[in-house]
């Protein structure tokens, strides 16, 4: 072959080079970005809780029919927050919603498992409430790398065009968040390893009292030892040994942005019997934080809410969901 050809055929060979490498850094770029997930306002279909599974937008939905609206009347007394079915709920209006799977945001529910949240709400001047039935052929109540809790939550905007989508920058919600998990901490004592491996044996645990199954209230008192289970070292509130709520208080600003809020005033109390999860969660009207604005008698705001089935395999954004409804505080 004659030096042209050898100059034509390397130069072919480095134009080949070139259009593998930009093809690569094109692929790159393309894997490193994050996906954009583009969501178009559909026009308002008639106003049931359905509905609003056409508009997941990162913008609050507009107001549902009246009857879609959960009112928390007033009570001369207001059941306490341990008395789940104290007879005084009778008398309260149960307004039952339809739960929608979150398909949004990974990981997603591809099937619903739970089809409905049935809502009461009430409030006696000092304290409000919020009674939340669901069905659930067995509770979920345990939680490792395979297996979640039962949970419900319900979610408040902190200010006025907030996201029913745990909100947005600048764009607060605030959550409260029960969990059967927590539940059954405090009504059967702290779940450690060996509730869900009856058969495993440890030999030494620095510094705890005691021996195997070293329970956590009387072998973990020293200090010491606590460094030992970094859960409860990092202050993991998963891990917290002295659970006094089963209730968490979150508040968020989008995806991914779940804080938890320390020293919470809400309580709750669940129980499953017969199929059914009910749980009450419970708040002081005048607490001294942004969410009690949420609360005021005589005020409307919104609410939605949340279900998360432990053994469907419902964990963080895997859930059942009801996006903002209308909600109002009588006077």
């Amino acid at each position: 072959m004659n030096r042209n050809g050898n100059s034509i055929l390397s130069l072919l060979l480095i134009v080949f080079i070139l259009v593998c490498v930009a093809a690569s850094l094109t692929a790159v770029l393309i894997a490193v970005q994050r996906p954009v997930v583009v969501i178009v306002q559909s026009p308002p279909a008639p106003a049931t809780v359905a509905s609003q599974a056409a508009t997941v937008a990162p913008t609050a939905l507009p107001a549902a029919a009246p009857d879609n609206t959960v009112i928390a009347g007033r009570l001369a007394n207001l059941p306490a927050v341990g008395e789940v079915d104290d007879p005084a709920w009778a008398s309260v209006n149960v307004l039952s919603l339809d739960l929608l799977p979150q398909q949004t945001a990974p990981p997603m529910l591809d099937s619903p498992t739970v089809p409905r949240l049935r809502i009461q709400a009430a409030h006696d001047g000092r304290r409000i409430a919020w009674r939340l039935a669901w069905s659930a052929s067995q509770p979920a109540t345990q939680v490792e790398t395979s297996t979640f809790t039962d949970a419900v939550a319900i979610q408040f905007p902190l200010v006025d065009g907030a996201p029913f989508t745990m909100g947005a920058k600048g764009k607060p919600v605030a959550v409260l968040h029960w969990k059967a998990l927590w539940q059954t901490d405090l009504d059967q004592g702290f779940q450690d390893v060996h509730k869900l491996y009856p058969n495993a044996h440890g030999d030494l645990y620095w510094f705890a009292q005691g021996g195997w199954p070293y329970p956590i209230r009387e072998a973990f008192k020293d200090p010491m030892s606590r460094n030992w289970l970094v859960g409860v070292a990092a202050g993991n509130p998963m891990s917290m040994l002295d659970r006094v709520q089963p209730v968490e208080e979150l508040v968020a600003e989008g995806f991914g942005s779940s804080t938890t809020v320390p020293r919470s005033p809400s309580a709750a109390r669940g129980r499953w019997r017969d199929g059914e999860w009910v749980v009450v969660i419970d708040r002081p009207l005048e607490a001294d934080d942004s969410l009690a604005v949420c609360l005021t008698p005589g005020k409307r705001s919104q609410i939605a809410f949340a279900v998360w089935d432990g053994h469907a395999g419902n964990v963080a954004s895997r859930k059942h969901y009801i996006g903002w409804v209308p909600f109002k505080v009588e006077p």
